[in-house]
């Protein structure tokens, strides 16, 4: 079981995973150091803190997306990344591009994981990308709302 820890019931920056078996805590992860990008619009501050919107755990690999809810360009684009993390080593194994992760979930689907990302009067696709690398193959033009679960979506492909 995966658990976020934040401010309010919109996310966090902390993620700790948990046996439900054993009932046994196994990790924590901060993201603290990654709320903000490195550069943010200073009239946006208050909008741009990036939380977790959804992780899953495959082995010991943790994928994680993280972002914000507003525009992009509040964070000149720095936004919506999905994190690949060797849970052995604590290493980001990859981190996508951005503008890739804002959907409220993700769907784990053989060698990819299907991801969306879209805002108000920004584009709007889903992307499959690559488990072991973070490649984007293509992305498809989609109306995606940011709080879209993808297997509502997906039920329309």
């Amino acid at each position: 079981m995966l658990l976020f820890y934040g401010p309010d019931y919109s996310g966090g920056t902390r993620l700790y995973g948990y046996d439900e078996a054993t009932q046994t805590y196994l990790y924590g992860l901060d993201f603290q150091n990654y709320q903000f990008a490195p550069d943010n619009d200073p009239a946006d501050i208050d909008f741009v803190d990036q939380r977790i919107n959804w992780a899953e755990q495959e082995g010991n690999i943790l994928y994680i997306s993280h972002g914000h809810n507003t525009y992009a360009r509040s964070s000149r684009g720095m936004n919506a990344y999905l994190t690949a993390i060797d849970l052995k080593s604590k290493q980001a194994l990859w981190t996508s591009q951005s503008l890739v992760s804002n959907a409220s979930n993700f769907l784990m689907f053989e060698d990819f994981i299907l991801t969306g990302y879209g805002f108000t009067d920004e584009p709007d696709f889903l992307y499959l990308i690559r488990k072991d690398t973070g490649a984007l193959p293509a992305p498809f033009p989609w109306r995606l709302h940011r709080n879209t679960s993808l297997k509502k979506a997906i039920a329309f492909l």
